[in-house]
């Protein structure tokens, strides 16, 4: 009835506030989850436990990587395509490990995989 009368009078009731998410929140429970599939890891005992383990933990770390990206699209980052990025990630986890280097990571002119190779 108030919003009636407010309607009349052409003063409008303010609108609900739209609450942005807490990227921190989210992310510290996305990091909780990824420590606690780390535990499950560490204690499985049967292939069963293990597998559920690695279930768990894969979803924990896809579940980081889209609060990371919703953060960054929030925020206005230019955000690269998840394979590019996955891409990026092994040939840098390869450099760590010591099987490649630097130029091994990336695709050279006139190799078999590259497209300008069969021109």
């Amino acid at each position: 009835m108030l919003q009636r009368a407010l309607g009349l009078l052409r003063f409008r009731a303010p609108e609900p506030a739209v609450r942005e998410p807490d990227h921190h929140a989210l992310m510290k429970a996305a990091l909780a989850r990824v420590e606690t599939a780390h535990q499950m890891l560490r204690e499985a005992r049967t292939l069963e436990e293990l597998d559920v383990a690695r279930s768990a933990l894969q979803q924990a770390q896809a579940e980081v990587q889209h609060v990371i990206r919703t953060a960054k699209r929030e925020r206005g980052v230019a955000l690269r395509p998840i394979a590019e990025t996955e891409q990026v990630y092994r040939a840098l986890r390869e450099r760590l490990k010591g099987r490649g280097s630097p130029s091994d990571a990336q695709v050279q002119p006139g190799r078999p995989d590259s497209p300008a190779a069969g021109e």
